[in-house]
């Protein structure tokens, strides 16, 4: 769940879900579950993260800010619960939303490989939990992400003159209904 725009656009009532769906629901369900997941001889933890979060695309602040938490709360958990029998994994499995990737930086262009088959994202998923060490996971990530989060990582003043070209063209559309508009 996101709510997209930009951040002096976006409704201020609906940033508030946005970070609690995607990062304070699974950090609370966790502590939860832990005093049980503990008492088992094995058990795993996996949360389902977003890998477009490292790309810092205008328009998805709250939602990437949230991914971006959810990967760092995953690693630090695998970490903490290191040697305790629970394996702590971070899934990501490419991006769902058709065009998604491609749709950052403008309406019409379209991902250079095509979105995933639901198939292969769940058998990697079924990999993913028989993993006994757990790990981050990325899975089926488009030519176009692989692409921008590796110009992002090696030449981000490049990344910054790319957004700021294309932040103008990229259309956004607050969620029908959850504010009155459409």
């Amino acid at each position: 769940y996101f709510e997209g725009g930009l951040v002096q656009e976006q409704n201020p009532a609906l940033l508030r879900p946005t970070v609690d769906r995607n990062l304070y629901a699974p950090m609370l369900l966790t502590q939860l579950a832990l005093p049980a997941l503990l008492k088992q001889p094995a058990a795993h933890i996996l949360n389902v993260c977003a890998s477009v979060a490292e790309l810092g695309a205008p328009g998805y602040a709250a939602y990437e800010a949230a991914q971006v938490g959810l990967m760092t709360y995953t690693r630090v958990l695998r970490r903490e619960l290191a040697g305790r029998d629970i394996a702590v994994t971070g899934f990501c499995p490419g991006t769902a939303v058709p065009g998604l990737a491609a749709s950052l930086f403008a309406a019409d262009v379209k991902p250079a490989v095509g979105d995933p088959e639901p198939y292969l994202v769940a058998a990697d998923l079924v990999a993913a939990v028989k993993r006994p060490d757990g790990g981050t996971v990325l899975t089926h990530r488009s030519f176009t992400v692989r692409l921008l989060t590796w110009l992002n990582r090696l030449f981000p003043a490049l990344f910054e003159r790319l957004w700021a070209r294309r932040r103008e063209a990229v259309a956004f559309k607050q969620t029908a209904g959850a504010d009155g508009s459409s």
